[in-house]
């Protein structure tokens, strides 16, 4: 009877083992299907994630090739909806014809498209420009002087901030000098060795813009306002107070801070606009002599540019060339140059021998803030600037005469040494995307334009940032991709 009973007991565990082996065999199973669909969706995203990224490559390919036959054209290349807005990189429709445009679809299709977007200094709240960005529209900070950077700072600085603009100013410039003394409201390793964690100062160039985190008083705020997705628009969570980072004054309007109008990379040649060499001022009196009679028939001109540029002191600014000379006698000569003068001296005579120029301001491109830290200019002479830039055709502003006629002689004279008529370095963001994904990728590229070639001097993903631009649909749609906000 006990064996039986036992045998009993025994078969009454089978089942629910057996049952037990089932179910772990079914979770080992769905475990199983769910680690293969887990990767499978992974693989799927990584392909349309790769598929974004050549979207956007694609784009920058386009602006390279755009700017190789555009580039003297600045209105064609700063706002351009039909060549950089929505552009076909493939359709699943195979007509080959429409890869390169802008084609809509009635009905939905699966496309990946780019558009190169720019910042609308204009707008903070839906539009932006389809466009690239002259370098040199912006203030470079490895070049320019600490009264351009205050100029630039005071209006950002609010009255609780720690630090003046005159102190951040003079910690810039103590940061990219190389010297070790600190400026009278500057900084030096005396400062930095006392933080937690401690530093060293560069005591060098800026490498990128956002190596000003590093500086004595620039903090993210003020250097990306609530801008923190850099795209120049008023985004939900830049205007709703402290509720959503960043903390903002949900005043609602967008604060940019100071980003947008800083650099690093603006460059010039220093040639003239057909690409020949400019006229040392300070060479060989004979040679000069001799290359300005072959630019200008005019010899008392020419022999009064070569006397005022042996005079003492040294002139800093070809607009001191309308000054009058003081001969070897101690009497007076009026100059012979005129404002009219000032379009072709600029662009043929140099103060410098160096081959490139940096930091020098696009008087063609620069927005009103960059304007507004030049030295002597007033408000009403921005706007006169302003106006004259949008109603005369670039191939009419190839040199600095048409800013002489609008500022007058003394003005001219303090803003000439910074200024430049020429787009060099463009800065570049693309967003590659498909109309039937949310996915999508945000690159930010500097291009050189080295005569009619293009090079990439500098290219990252901004991915991470978000994209919250226009893109997905035509123009004038406020709905934003890879909104998720």
């Amino acid at each position: 009877m006990v064996d039986l009973a036992r045998q009993s007991v025994r078969r009454g565990m089978i089942l629910p083992l057996m049952l037990l082996v089932l179910v772990l065999l079914g979770m080992l199973a769905a475990s199983g299907s769910f680690f293969v669909h887990a990767d499978m969706s992974a693989t799927r995203s990584g392909a349309r994630r790769f598929q974004t990224r050549m979207a956007a490559e694609a784009g920058l390919e386009k602006v390279k090739l755009f700017l190789r036959d555009h580039r003297l054209d600045d209105a064609s290349w700063y706002d351009n909806p039909e060549q950089f807005h929505r552009v076909i990189v493939w359709t699943e429709t195979e007509q080959v014809e429409e890869y390169g445009s802008v084609e809509e679809y009635d009905e939905p299709t699966q496309n990946y498209r780019f558009s190169v977007v720019a910042d609308n200094p204009d707008d903070d709240e839906v539009l932006v420009r389809f466009g690239v960005t002259d370098e040199a529209s912006k203030i470079n900070i490895n070049t320019a002087p600490v009264s351009q950077l205050v100029a630039l700072i005071t209006p950002f600085i609010d009255e609780e901030d720690e630090w003046t603009a005159e102190q951040i100013a003079d910690a810039i410039l103590d940061w990219r000098d190389g010297d070790t003394q600190p400026r009278p409201f500057g900084a030096e390793a005396e400062y930095y060795s006392l933080l937690d964690p401690p530093y060293a100062v560069k005591n060098g160039p800026f490498d990128t813009v956002e190596e000003l985190l590093l500086v004595r008083g620039m903090t993210a705020d003020l250097l990306y306002g609530e801008d923190v997705d850099r795209n120049g628009l008023l985004s939900p969570n830049e205007d709703d107070g402290d509720l959503i980072f960043p903390d903002d004054d949900l005043d609602g309007f967008l604060n940019r801070g100071v980003y947008p109008f800083l650099t690093v990379y603006s460059r010039d040649f220093n040639t003239a606009a057909d690409n020949s060499a400019r006229v040392y001022l300070f060479g060989d009196p004979g040679t000069v002599t001799s290359q300005l009679t072959g630019l200008v028939s005019n010899a008392s001109q020419v022999d009064f540019i070569v006397s005022a540029a042996a005079g003492t002191p040294r002139i800093t600014s070809l607009g001191q060339l309308m000054d009058p000379r003081v001969t070897e006698d101690g009497n007076s000569q009026a100059s012979s140059v005129t404002l009219a003068d000032m379009g072709w001296i600029t662009d043929r005579i140099s103060l410098s021998q160096e081959p490139d120029r940096l930091g020098l301001i696009n008087i063609n491109t620069a927005s009103p803030t960059v304007l507004r830290t030049l030295p002597s200019l007033e408000e009403e002479d921005i706007q006169l600037l302003l106006e004259a830039r949008a109603e005369v055709p670039s191939e009419e502003r190839v040199d600095l005469g048409w800013v002489a006629a609008i500022v007058g002689a003394e003005k001219f004279k303090a803003i000439e040494p910074l200024l430049t008529v020429r787009a060099m370095r463009f800065h570049v963001e693309v967003v590659g995307y498909g109309d039937h994904l949310g996915t999508m990728t945000r690159l930010e590229s500097i291009l050189e334009m080295r005569g009619p070639v293009a090079q990439i001097i500098y290219l990252r993903d901004l991915t991470n940032l978000g994209t919250s631009y226009p893109v997905r649909y035509p123009v004038g749609d406020e709905e934003l991709v890879g909104y998720t906000r």
